[in-house]
């Protein structure tokens, strides 16, 4: 099976809770990924990489994402699956499988946590503790699905498990969800 070329959106939160895309960190985010792709590339049975070119990676991101949240929210897979982009680029010979990547998230400047941080302190003291906000560090969700490209269909699908708090940026940290996520269905062995 091959697998495309990760696919990422990481935003950096600087001032506040408000959330801006960084096209540094997303990148970083993407290149995590492949490594940990190509790391576990037996466990996965993974082949080769399918470059998603720059022409077509605002289309294949916003099709894989519309996937991946569709069969998450719905909670079963797709009879079929709308990926023209991916469908483009396996046109001709070529595996009937490929396994795509989504990593969504964010993470915070170590500023803004110390002073989220002591937002909380201070509500938490003003409420006598009635009242604590959470600051969260970082987030990431990994989307996995397995696109059947003789029958245009999303053939399998799993996404990490809500947790607290992942970094990622972070590859053991992104490793780890790997590993809670695709235990079951593919092992994967410590390196």
């Amino acid at each position: 099976m091959t697998f495309a070329s990760p696919i990422a959106a990481v935003s950096l939160i600087e001032k506040g809770n408000l959330p801006k895309p960084n096209e540094e960190a997303t990148a970083q985010a993407t290149e995590i990924m492949r490594r940990l792709l190509t790391r576990h590339r037996a466990e996965l049975h993974l082949t080769h990489e399918l470059h998603i070119p720059d022409s077509l990676y605002q289309q294949a991101y916003q099709q894989i994402f519309r996937a991946a949240e569709g069969i998450a929210y719905r909670q079963r897979l797709e009879t079929s699956a709308n990926l023209p982009a991916i469908d483009h680029l396996l046109a001709g010979p070529g595996p009937r499988y490929v396994l795509l990547t989504a990593l969504r998230g964010f993470t915070r400047t170590s500023e803004n946590y110390s002073g989220q941080l002591a937002k909380t302190i201070g509500v938490g003291l003003l409420t006598m503790g009635m009242v604590v906000p959470v600051s969260v560090k970082a987030r990431s969700d990994i989307y996995f699905l397995i696109y059947d490209r003789q029958q245009r269909q999303v053939v399998y699908f799993n996404q990490t498990p809500p947790m607290a708090e992942q970094e990622p940026l972070d590859e053991a940290s992104v490793e780890n969800q790997l590993r809670r996520m695709l235990g079951q269905d593919f092992p994967l062995a410590m390196k």
